[in-house]
């Protein structure tokens, strides 16, 4: 009895008798993300008197300039090209 007390308290799927939660991911301005992530790597290229950068590495590509392209992500993953 406890249990549906629960399930109907969470309004959420159960796994047997168990509630799920269901998460949300919390709302993000995406704009405001990536001037912060551009201001910080400008600011450490000033600090290091660095004129430019490249940028191979994926992980980092989407960090500095959120790069979407799935291939190129793929490309991180040893599996893919083994």
């Amino acid at each position: 009895m406890a249990t549906s007390r629960l399930a109907a308290r969470f309004r959420s799927p159960t796994i047997g008798a168990v509630p799920v939660p269901i998460l949300t991911p919390p709302k993000v301005d995406l704009t405001t993300l990536r001037e912060y992530r551009l201001g910080r790597i400008r600011e450490q290229m000033a600090l290091c008197d660095i004129a430019l950068v490249i940028l191979a590495n994926p992980a980092n590509l989407r960090y500095a300039v959120d790069w979407r392209e799935y291939t190129l992500f793929q490309s991180r993953i040893p599996t893919y090209y083994l």
